[in-house]
Formats: C-alpha cells, structure tokens, sequence
C-alpha cells in the first residue's frame, strides 16, 4: 500500500467522523399491524452497538532483540534474532500469571516503539499510529433471500442489512416490468428498530385457510414473523416466532408452517388456520448435541410430506425430523462433515450444498486440512509417512488450505443415508505437495469432481435441474437431475455455468415456466436475472437494484443512497469472498470465514504442524481484540499477508505457479497475479462501479483492505438473552456475572481478571472487551502434541511487516504455549468447537477440571495445564534487564477418537505425553530459539502416551514420570456447586456487547 493511499484512508476516516453528527435520519412510517396467532408483546432488538471506543482499538505487540540486546524496530537487519520472554504479571484467578512483553506498535506495519511499553496489568497506548478509528459504513441493505409468487408476477427480497446497522424491509419486484414497485417496511406502529428480515417464503394456495398465496417473512431481531398479503404487498400482521427465525417452509398444502431458530438452535412447528393464523405446536431439537445442531437454517420436505430435512450449517449435519401426524420427533442426525449451506429435496434426492467435508461419507466428522490414515499410519500430502501421531485425523490426503472446496452431497430420502459426494474439479490438484510441480492427490473419482464454481450458498430445484448459487464465484450453476440413475454418480450432470452480473450471489429462485433464475446479489444490493434453455444453459439478462445504492432509496437519511464500493472498507469486502485471485481459482477467505464469521470447523491451518487441529476464529469483533490469533502475534493490519492470504496464494514456498528461485521474485510475481486475476474476473462481471481497487488490486493492497473491512464493525449479533430475559433468567445470569467476576478470595472464579467485563479500565477506557491484551506465557491451558510448529512460524524472521520482505513471524513453538486472551462477546453464537485447539464442545468442558464429579458422560475436563517437576526452563534469552522466568516444563497432551484409538475425531478421552525432559537428538530446525534446546517431550505428536483420567480420578501414572496436573489455571471453579456452573453458563451465553 502506498503512503499516499493510506493518507486517504486516515483523511476519508476522519471526514466521515466529523459528517457522522450532521446527519438527520428519515424515517418510513411502519405499519399498523394485527396478532395473526396467540397475543404476545411484539420486541424487537436493538443492534450491538456503540462501536468499540477509539481508546480500546489500539495495536500492541512482541518484540526481537539483536545479539547486542537493542529491539529490532524496522526492516534491514541480517543477524541472528532473540525471542524476548515473559515478565511477572500477578496473580489472577488465584494462578501466578506471565505475559510477553510487549510495546506499542504501528497499526500499518506492527513496527515497535521501544519507548512504549506496555504494562500488562494497565495497557496504556497513546499514539495515533497505534489506534485505528471506526469509519462510518454507508447504509446497505444486503438483499438475501428471495421468493416468487405461484404465478411468477413477483418477486420478493428480503433486506437484512448488516448486523449493527439492521434494516427492516422486503422488496416487492413486478418481474414482468422489472422494477421494484415498493419497499414493504415490517416494523411494527411506533417500532424504529430494524427487524433484520431474512428468510422470506410465499405459501401455497389454500382457499380455507386464504384465498390467495401469502408471503410470510421470518425476521432475525424481531420475536415475529410478518405476513404479507401478495394483491397488494400490504402487511396482514404478525405472530410469535422468537427471536432469530432464520429461514421457513411450508408444507405442500399450507396447512404447517416450519422455521429455524438460530438462538435457540431448533426447529418450531406451526399449525396454520383461516385467517391465516399461526399456533406454535412444536418446538424440536435440530441435531442429538449441541455441536451437531449449531446455526440451523435451511429447511425441507421429503417428496412424500413425512419428513422435515434441517441444515445445521455450523453444526455441519442434517436433522430429520418425522413430522407425520405432526409427530414433531428428531429422529436421526445425518453427518454431513462440513459447512452445509442449504439442503433441497428433488423427488428422491435430498441434496446439500456446502463446502469441504474432507471425512468419510455417512462417517463421523474428524477435522479438515488434516492428515490421513492409511493401513494404520498418518501420510503426508505427497503419500509418505508423517512419521508422528497427529492429534486428529481426515479421510484426505490433501492438507492444509488444499482441503477447501464447495460440494453438493446427495443422499437418498427413502434410507436417509447419503450415496455420493459431488466436489469442484480442482479439488485434487495440489500445488503444496511437491515443490514446483501439479500433484494429483487422488482423493476423489473423476466422476466426483464435476462442480466448476466455489462457495455453493443456495440451492433450489425446478423441473430436472439444481440450480446453485456459487457465492464466491459470484456464478449460478445448473445441474441435470437424474431420478433412477445406472449408478449414484450419475445423480447430478454438470449444465448451465454463468455469471450473475451481480457480486457475492445469495438467495436463488426459478420462474414456474423454468425459464427465468432471479438471484440475489449481497454486495452490488441487486437482483439479477438470467434467461434458461431447455438444456440447462444460462443466458445474462439484466439486474435490478434492490437494496441501497445512489439509485434507490436510503431508508435512514432519506433520499438515495451511497454508490456502491463508496469506501474503503467496502472494496476490502469486495475481495473477501472471492476465489478469483487464488492460486487454484477455488479457495477463498469465505470457505474458512463464512459469511466473514467463521464455518464451524476444526482445521490444521498454517500455526501448527500438519495434524494439529485449531478452531477457526470468527471474523468479525477485532476492532479492540488486537493482537489477533490465538497466538497473539498478528499484531497489525497487513499481518494476514504472512498468513492466510498467503495460503491462498502461496509465493513462500516454490511452487508450479510461482517457480522463481529467489522469495522476492515469488512475492512480486504473486503480487502481479494478484492484480491481474482480480482484474480479469471484474471485467468478466462488467460492472462500471468497478473502478479503482474495487476493479483491480495487488495482492498486499487487498490484504490491507480486508483487515479493513474485518475490523471496521463489531458486527456482533444482539443477545436475546442480554435484552429481554424473563425473571428467573435474569437471575440467573446475575448470579453468573457474579461468579464470573469476583476474584477467588471473594469466592468467585476469577474469569473477569483476564476477560474483562467493564470490571477494569483499560487506556482511560471501561473495558469490556473480555480480554486483557496480553499474550499470556505460558497459556492457560495444556498444549497438544501437535499445536505449533506450523508454516507460521518463522524464528528467524520479524514480528512486523514491509511488502515483498519474507513474511512475518506468526506461529509458535511447539511446547512452550503463548497465547493471547480469547474474547466471549456473543459467545451465544459460537460453536462449541471451544478453547485455541477446538477439543472443547461443551461449556462445562471449559469451566471443570478434569476430575470435576459436575463433569456429564462423554466430557472431557480442560481446565488445568501439565508440567514436568523435574525440570525447567527459560521461555526466551531476553527478558530486556528484568527478571528471567524460568518455569516448570510443559507437558502436551491428545485426545483419542470417540471410539477409543488416536488419531481420529479427538472427541475421546485425554491423554498425556510421557516423554523426558531429555535433549532431542539430533537437534530439529529452529532449535536456537530454546534457550535450554530443544527436549523429547517436546517433539511432535508423541505416541507415549498415558491417560490423564483413571476411574474419574487423576491417573497416578503421571506422577510416576513426574508429570504434575495443575488443575483450575483458567478460572477457579472446584468450589462451586451444578447449579453455579449453570449460572456462569449462562452468563456467558447472554454475553453481547
């Protein structure tokens, strides 16, 4: 990025922060509205705001020291590098804590100011080159979903808007004229809260119940669903949903209504009488666990009326639901193995769109980008033993970023059992395995690979052909359906492929003649609409504006609204999704990142060795969460150049498309690429609001924007449970945030010391960022065999950036943990993929020692470390004059497979390495950075093992290898009762701002 770039950046953040208090909100009128149900008190919630404060959004980070002992501030030095170490930060939930020194650093860059130090009980930043502001975004409306009339004279839209700035509307489309002929505002008489409205269906007809189809739309921040009348788009009223209705379906003749409930994680069953009016029957469990029913959304019905499919999209299954006789039952949870987006029946096909499962079809999920099995030992990529245990395992032998992909998963209605996986024709091509060259990794059939776009987000079916919106290649495409197939991987043939003429395509519909796709287009806040032969085959029509843009209304400051791609931040997004400038033209940010949160999983990304798992971190809620990582060490806003953007793009290592022998040939070459392959996919959209870097970018420049775009807006999600908790709740919770704050000697547990919660002040701000800013060494919890020593860690290398220098130092070392304090905001909404390694699926997996009698069947204790009692060492060779901590050896642990053995799901029980505190022979790669050298306890993915847990007790084994179990190192919790547990549950699940 160039400095006159940035200067505009830092000038426009500014203007627009001057601008934010001139502007008057205009208002629509809402609607008065009737109860079309049971009476209920209509709510609405208010959006996760204010924004975090400028004081909080402050950049601090680690430093290296030269031999001669001076900080290393800037590029240009060749010597060897010394990590610096921890220093003495008191106690905190009764545990004597560490944390890494730590300066205040540039936003751009992460170049430290050595006279900046930051005290980590009382960070003190104040330098405007360490702070980033909130720039105000304009109003967007994000069209989302979409629904057609019987007839196809309409179309609706729904317009959630982002999560702090909610609209309220659906836009009513005249297909035949092709304009919008009114924006329908759902908020109730009086209501100024935006309602965020997102699924939207039209029902059959059923002249008893109405004479004509009526749309109902389910709305996220509002406790009821709005149901309009199609002859004239008025509102008819409303009935009780709860809060976080996400999407509906209704059955064949209109007699039950089914929705998804994202809060709640369930599904709820409406009858449906004259009027229409709505009585809630049911309320049924999407999935058998918590994990397996995370973020329910789309929704099915079996050809025969019997059964009701669910995609649990971060819970990565499908419920099946027997709703005959309205029976309401979960009676099966289908793994799917990965993110699954949206789920459609097609007579007798049930079908998943989603991405990479990377587990084996109708098995158990294990992890993604993660080593495989075969006859009994882990393989690498390139087919050669790993020659260690992995902490979990897949059914691939792609690893890493390799294992991204879009896939649509077919099972068979009849048995509920799926019959083939459909995966995108790159999936097998691997340029990591061997340097320099293409590898067929051979993990699917050919005719498996027949998918051509990335990031199937919606799917719905018209005649024989699936029609599949193709988020990241901002493509439709169309596949032929066969019902009686010779064989199973005759189901799908590949049709129609075409751009949408829109940017990041969501809700998709098809006219009843099967000869119009109506698409809608998040980020360009349009409709696009594509003619379709009788061959499946797509033909680009035209594209209407929807939401808000300089040609539409403005619902908040009246008039029109902003162009499109107005600000920076909004041309980081452009880019966010996108496979275009990928290095296999499929990965993107959005496989990992979702819906720019994160997709559920559990991945060997690049800060571990290949088989470490981690949990993916939301992308969202960074603004007053540096430094990032779980390691504490992306410590600027360019510092996912060195990471992720860097795996989907690799230049680092030599590689078939970027075979130049130096590394700043690679990185300028890729830079080059970037910028051409960027430009090649906005000229294939054709756009004129595409200009600038919204048109094309390079490759350090988008990186820059991203981080932009992702750190901009908290974009939390508001909290039912934080704003409208009925009194036995908010008792509750009370309790909780007692427990949660108090420190142990006033009988609490201590959490509020590292994860503040407006309990502290933090650089003359109330801190209630549930975090504390430091990276804690060592971390709070054990370590597995295999939680660092990734890509990422580059010792010898800096913890600040300079384009087309070798990356920066992002990873950590193996056994010697660092990590940064995670924060809970919405801990609602995350999956319980919990704690840096993701093995955490409950809350009281989080809270309990491991020999905790609260602990239910199946759960597995992480609240305590391991270390050796005869032996230590020193974290680092300088500690800049002050003390040098010398601390306990760790000791890293794994989990076996549910079913007992290693290597596998991770979801059985503990175990603890047995291996010496002996110096590891010969000496591995980057052992100068152990000052004590590199020991066999710490080696990679150890297969000495002992169980840490023997008859609910702590196995007596361990002390035996002197292997002490420090217990309750992140919260102190052995005094409290089932019923406190559930308490501090709680609060954590009304966590919102």
């Amino acid at each position: 990025m160039t400095v006159r770039y940035r200067r505009v950046v830092v000038a426009t953040a500014t203007l627009i922060l001057i601008l934010v208090g001139v502007a008057r909100s205009t208002r629509i009128t809402a609607q008065a509205t009737g109860t079309l149900g049971p009476p209920f008190t209509a709510r609405v919630l208010a959006a996760a705001l204010p924004e975090a404060a400028f004081d909080l959004r402050f950049f601090t980070g680690p430093v290296k020291t030269k031999p001669d002992g001076t900080i290393i501030t800037g590029p240009g030095f060749t010597g060897p590098r010394n990590l610096v170490g921890a220093e003495k930060a008191g106690q905190r939930a009764g545990v004597d804590r560490f944390t890494k020194i730590m300066f205040g650093v540039g936003y751009f860059d992460g170049r430290p100011n050595p006279g900046d130090r930051i005290d980590p009980n009382n960070p003190i930043v104040e330098s405007g080159g360490e702070h980033w502001p909130h720039v105000k975004q304009p109003m967007r409306s994000w069209p989302n979903s979409v629904a057609l009339t019987p007839d196809g004279a309409k179309l609706y839209v729904s317009l959630p808007g982002r999560e702090g700035y909610p609209d309220w509307r659906v836009a009513v489309v005249d297909t035949a004229l092709r304009r919008v002929t009114r924006w329908v505002d759902l908020r109730p008489a009086g209501q100024t809260r935006g309602t965020r409205p997102l699924g939207i269906a039209v029902s059959p007809l059923n002249a008893a119940i109405f004479p004509r189809p009526y749309a109902v739309v389910v709305n996220e921040y509002a406790n009821f669903a709005t149901v309009l009348d199609t002859k004239d788009d008025s509102v008819l009223g409303n009935f009780a949903t709860d809060f976080y209705a996400e999407d509906l379906v209704f059955n064949a003749n209109g007699t039950r209504l089914y929705t998804t409930d994202r809060f709640k994680d369930e599904v709820r069953a409406f009858r449906i009488d004259s009027g229409p009016t709505f009585t809630q029957i049911a309320e049924i469990p999407s999935g058998g666990s918590e994990l397996d029913r995370t973020n329910p959304r789309d929704l099915a019905i079996s050809a025969d009326g019997n059964t009701l499919y669910v995609a649990n999209t971060l819970g990565h299954t499908i419920g099946v639901i027997n709703i005959a006789g309205d029976a309401n039952t979960l009676v099966k949870t289908m793994p799917v193995g990965g993110l699954s987006t949206d789920v459609k029946v097609a007579g007798r096909w049930g079908i998943v769109s989603g991405h990479e499962t990377n587990t084996v079809l109708n098995g158990t999920e294990s992890g993604h980008g993660l080593p495989k099995i075969v006859n009994g030992a882990a393989i690498r990529n390139d087919g050669t033993e790993l020659g260690y245990l992995p902490v979990m395992s897949d059914a691939t032998r792609a690893t890493t970023f390799d294992d991204l992909g879009t896939e649509l998963n077919v099972f068979d209605t009849a048995t509920n059992m799926f019959v083939f996986r459909y995966v995108d024709f790159e999936r097998d091509r691997s340029m990591l395995a061997r340097p320099g060259l293409f590898t067929d990794l051979g993990d699917h059939t050919a005719a498996q690979k027949i998918i051509r776009g990335s990031g199937a987000e919606q799917i719905t079916v018209r005649g024989d052909f699936l029609f599949v919106s193709q988020l990241h290649s901002d493509k439709v495409e169309v596949f032929r359906i066969n019902q009686a197939p010779a064989n199973a991987s005759g189901i799908l043939t590949p049709a129609g492929f075409e751009f949408t003429g829109g940017i990041t395509p969501q809700g998709i519909a098809v006219s009843p003649d099967g000869q119009t796709i109506y698409v809608a287009n998040m980020q360009t806040e349009d409709v696009s609409f594509l003619g379709v032969d009788g061959n499946g085959a797509l033909t680009r029509q035209d594209h209407l504006a929807v939401g808000v843009t300089d040609s539409t209304p403005d619902p908040v400051k009246g008039g029109n609204g902003d162009h499109l791609f107005a600000t920076h931040e909004e041309v980081g997004l452009r880019w966010l999704f996108t496979q275009s400038y990928s290095d296999d033209g499929q990965k993107s940010c959005g496989h990992c990142h979702w819906q720019s949160r994160h997709d559920g999983g559990a991945w060997n990304v690049g800060g571990n060795a290949i088989g470490g798992p981690k949990a993916v971190p939301q992308n969202k809620d960074i603004s007053d969460n540096w430094p990032e990582w779980f390691e504490g060490l992306s410590t600027d806003m360019n510092s996912y150049a060195s990471s992720c953007n860097g795996e989907l793009v690799v230049a680092e290592r030599l590689t078939a498309l970027f075979p130049q022998p130096a590394l700043a040939d690679r990185l300028k070459a890729r830079d080059a690429f970037v910028r051409q392959k960027t430009a090649e996919n906005s000229r294939a959209i054709g756009r004129p609001e595409l200009s600038g870097d919204a048109f094309s970018i390079g490759f350090y420049d988008m990186a820059f924007a991203q981080i932009l775009w992702s750190q901009n807006e908290t974009r939390l999600m508001p909290n039912p449970l934080r704003q409208f908790a009925g009194d036995a709740d908010a008792a509750l919770v009370a309790r909780g945030k007692d427990l949660f704050t108090k420190e142990v000697d006033q009988g609490g547990a201590g959490c509020a010391s590292c994860h503040h919660n407006g309990n502290k002040v933090t650089n003359g701000q109330v801190d209630d960022t549930f975090q504390d800013f430091n990276i804690h060494e060592p971390g709070v919890v054990a370590e597995t065999t295999v939680s660092n020593e990734g890509p990422f860690t580059r010792l010898g290398d800096d913890y600040f950036f300079k384009a087309f220098d070798p990356p920066q130092d992002l990873g950590g070392r193996q056994n010697i943990s660092s990590r940064n304090t995670k924060h809970l905001r919405a801990f609602w909404d995350s999956v319980p993929r919990w704690l840096n390694h993701g093995l955490a699926h409950s809350i009281r997996e989080i809270l309990l020692a491991p020999d905790s009698p609260l602990l239910r069947p199946g759960e597995r204790g992480f609240n305590f470390r391991t270390v050796r009692d005869d032996a230590q060492r020193a974290t680092a060779h300088d500690f800049l004059g002050g003390k040098r901590i010398v601390l306990p050896v760790e000791v890293p642990i794994t989990a076996a497979d549910s079913s007992g053995a290693f290597a596998g799901d991770g979801k059985g029980p503990l175990f603890v390495s047995l291996d010496p505190p002996t110096p590891l022979e010969p000496a591995p790669a980057q052992t100068a950075a152990y000052p004590e050298g590199r020991l066999l306890v710490d080696r990679l993915g150890t297969a000495n093992l002992a169980p840490l847990i023997v008859g609910g007790q702590i196995n007596p084994e361990l002390a035996t290898h002197h292997v002490v179990v420090i217990k309750e190192t992140h919260g102190k919790t052995s005094q409290l009762s089932a019923a406190d547990i559930d308490a501090l549950s709680a609060y954590l699940k009304s966590l919102q701002k």
